[in-house]
This record gives C-alpha cells, structure tokens and sequence, in this order.
C-alpha cells in the first residue's frame, strides 16, 4: 500500500486522525508504531531576519557559529547519505527547538548552507522507497520540514519539477489534510493557492 497516494479512509487514518503503520513494524531504525502521531509538535519560527542562536544546544554544539553550521550541515548530509530518517529528524527538531533556519540572513554565504537549500528537498522527494512504504512517508515528512525552515519551495529538479509541486503531488489528500490539523502552520506549504 502507498501511503502518499489517495487510499480508502480505512487504510490511511483510524478514528483518532493518526495515520495507521501497524503493518510497517519492521526492524529499520525508523519505526513508526500503531498509533503513534507522526507529527511533532513545533514551536514558532522567528522570521528569517531574526538570526540564529549562537549554539545549536540539542546537538551538544557549544562552538561559535560558522563551525556549529557545518558540524550541523556535515551531519544532516549524512544522516540523508546513510538514510538514517531518525537522525535526520532529531537535528530539525533541534533546529526548531533553536529557532535556527536555513534562510537566515546570517548564513546566506555559506555555500553549505546553500546546497541544503537548494537540493536537501528534492533529494528527499526523489529518493527510492523501501517495500513497507515507511522510508517514502519519512522522506516525505522531513522534506516537508525543510520546507519550513527556509529552504529553497522553488528548486527544480533535472525535470524541471518545483520542490513544492512535487511535496504536493505526493500527497494523498488525507496525508494533508492530517498534517494540517497537526500543524495549521505548514497549510501554506501544502494546499495549492
């Protein structure tokens, strides 16, 4: 079952709205249970023009901030390389929890901090799948946070697909209907104007 394409309401949400991944209870480090939101609850950004924090404290990154930004950018690449979704997720969590993006006006230069902006998405969007339909949902869910803290909606890919286009596109209807209820915050993001 592809959990991003339109299904029946049985198959894709029960009746507390938490998408339904009892049959996902695989062995991979990113397990998702019967009934365990998807969705982590965040706080509210600051406004790409409101800087970031000297120190990235959920990652144990006490270091000015140039070297803090590519420790974070060299782990996020792995964590994307290795697929390992958990990490991944865990460091946009901190980010969020530090209120630090990746358009923020004082990172602009980095050439790092550029090529999570314009590719970090789209790989995630255009990545291969698992069998269990897990590994496409968890892309899509960080792909999506991405989004959000700053990166670039209107990258293309070889195609000439827009990053936004192609969050949308891989949806199902329920999926975004469930992240909106989760987080109104992101209904820009994920309903077509």
């Amino acid at each position: 079952m592809d959990l991003l394409t339109e299904s029946s309401a049985d198959d894709s949400v029960n009746e507390v709205g938490i998408l339904d991944f009892n049959e996902f209870d695989g062995s991979d480090d990113y397990q998702l249970k019967f009934n365990e939101p998807i969705l982590r609850t965040r706080s509210t950004l600051p406004s790409p023009n409101q800087g970031s924090t000297n120190k990235i404290k959920a990652l144990s990154i006490d270091q000015p901030l140039p070297s803090a930004v590519n420790m974070l950018v060299g782990m996020i690449w792995q964590a994307i390389e290795s697929q390992n979704w958990d990490k991944l997720g865990n460091l946009l969590d901190s980010m969020y929890e530090n209120k630090f993006r990746f358009d923020d006006p004082t990172l602009k230069d980095s050439k790092h901090i550029q090529q999570i902006i314009q590719s970090a998405p789209l790989d995630l969007l255009m990545g291969g799948e698992d069998e269990s339909g897990v590994d496409k949902i968890s892309r899509w869910l960080l792909a999506l946070d991405f989004l959000d803290l700053g990166c670039n909606r209107d990258a293309m890919d070889h195609n000439g697909h827009r990053a936004i286009n192609l969050l949308r596109q891989q949806a199902s209807k329920s999926l975004i209907d469930h992240v909106v209820s989760e987080r109104p915050e992101l209904k820009h993001l994920l309903l077509i104007e």
